[in-house]
């Protein structure tokens, strides 16, 4: 064998190793939840006509609270929407176990407010999951 084969391999060898060790540098403090994604909506629940408003979050006490203005257009009939909020702590991670999810009848031209308490004092961040 070749000293240039021997090369080869060695570096092929050596090659998945050093990209592991370039992955363990700075890692970030918090994952952000952007305040763009605050709101996640099904492509049906968008062509229903349903807007939705950011969530705002409060804290009284121990436990945040989280409340959403939602609105359905001037559609024909109602809607049933399911919603979800996902909780998140100060560093962006999930805050588990996931709130059971709800639902809603909307009326057309109705504005409702949707709200949640977290059972976790962790809670900070949150987002609104809407889908039909």
């Amino acid at each position: 064998m070749s000293v240039f084969n021997r090369r080869a391999r060695l570096a092929a060898a050596l090659l998945p190793l050093l990209m592991l060790a370039g992955c363990g540098g700075h890692k970030p403090e918090r994952i952000a939840v952007n305040e763009n994604q605050s709101v996640v909506m099904d492509a049906p629940v968008l062509s229903a006509g349903v807007v939705a408003d950011r969530p705002d979050v409060s804290r009284s006490g121990l436990y945040p609270t989280a409340r959403a203005r939602v609105s359905y257009g001037q559609e024909s009939r109602p809607l049933t929407l399911h919603y979800r909020f996902l909780w998140y702590d100060a560093k962006g991670l999930d805050i588990l176990p996931h709130e059971q999810a709800r639902s809603v009848t909307l009326q057309p031209g109705q504005e409702i407010v949707l709200q949640t308490r977290s059972g976790d004092d962790r809670a900070q961040q949150v987002r609104l999951y809407l889908y039909l």
